[in-house]
C-alpha cells in the first residue's frame, strides 16, 4: 500500500471525537476589495487576498510551534511551516520583485511601460518583470515561527492592496525555470502575464494547504472542510448537490 492511501486510510479512521484542536477561522475577515468586484482584476486580487487568510486563520488557532513544526509521517520531511513558506515564497518573488519595486518608487501608480511589451523588443533590461521562483529561502523564521509567518502574510496582504491591484492583467513577465536538475543550465525563460502567474500562485497555495491538511490530521486538528480544495471541485460539489 503506499504513503498516500496508508495516510488516506488511517486519518479517514480517525472519529470526530477523537479531535481535540478545533480551526475556528475569523468570520468577520474585512473586505477590503469589494465582494462584488467590477472586474476580473479585482476578482483575483480578492481571492489572493482571502487565500492568504485562509493561511493566517490556521496559523492563529495552532495552540504552539511544536504544532507548526511537526514532521509529518505520511509526508517524508513535511511540516505545516514549510508548506507555508514555500507557498509564501512563491507569493513574495511576484509580488515583490525588483522590477515592481522599482515602479513603485518611480511610478504615480501606472505601470503602462509593461502593457503588451515583448521581451525581444524591450532594449532596456530594467523593465523586464522577471520572476524565477527557485529563488527561494530555506531555514527561515517564517518556516518555524508561527507568529512571524503570519506577520509575513499580512504584509504580503497589504502589497496586494496596496501596491498590485492597478496592475493590468496582460502586464507581460518572464518566468525563468529550471526544468532538469540533471542539467547544468541556466534556467529556460518563458513568457507569462501577472494574471496568469497570480492565479497560479492562488492555486499552487490551494494545492500546499491541502498537504498541510494531512498534517493537521495527524495532530487531531481540525480544518474546515474546504480548506484545501481547488474552487472548480467546490463548484461541482455545489453543482451536485443542488441537482440532485
Amino acid at each position: 500500500m503506499s504513503i498516500a492511501s496508508t495516510a488516506e486510510s488511517e486519518i479517514n479512521s480517525w472519529s470526530s471525537s477523537s479531535v481535540d484542536e478545533s480551526f475556528t477561522p475569523i468570520n468577520d475577515i474585512k473586505e477590503v476589495i469589494p465582494l462584488i468586484s467590477i472586474n476580473n482584476e479585482q476578482e483575483v486580487h480578492r481571492v489572493a487576498y482571502k487565500t492568504l487568510q485562509q493561511c493566517i486563520d490556521l496559523l492563529r488557532c495552532l495552540p504552539s510551534d511544536d504544532k507548526y513544526t511537526y514532521e509529518s509521517k505520511f509526508i517524508p520531511s513535511s511540516t505545516i511551516g514549510k508548506h507555508v513558506r514555500h507557498l509564501y515564497d512563491h507569493f513574495r518573488l511576484l509580488l515583490e520583485s525588483k522590477q515592481l519595486k522599482e515602479k513603485r518608487k518611480t511610478s504615480d501608480g501606472n505601470i503602462s511601460d509593461y502593457d503588451d511589451q515583448y521581451y525581444e523588443e524591450q532594449k532596456d533590461e530594467s523593465k523586464f518583470w522577471i520572476v524565477n521562483y527557485d529563488n527561494r529561502s530555506n531555514n527561515i523564521p517564517v518556516e518555524t515561527l508561527r507568529l512571524t509567518a503570519i506577520k509575513r502574510l499580512e504584509q504580503l496582504q497589504t502589497t496586494i492592496i496596496n501596491d498590485c491591484t492597478f496592475i493590468p492583467f496582460n502586464t507581460q513577465i518572464r518566468v525563468d525555470v529550471t526544468v532538469d536538475s540533471e542539467m547544468l543550465m541556466d534556467p529556460i525563460p518563458f513568457q507569462s502575464t501577472y494574471g496568469r502567474e497570480l492565479w497560479f500562485c492562488c492555486h499552487h497555495a490551494i494545492h500546499h494547504f491541502a498537504l498541510i491538511r494531512v498534517i493537521c490530521a495527524e495532530q487531531n486538528i481540525v480544518v474546515p472542510e474546504d480548506f484545501g480544495i481547488a474552487p472548480s471541485t467546490l463548484q461541482k460539489r455545489y453543482k451536485m448537490e443542488h441537482n440532485s
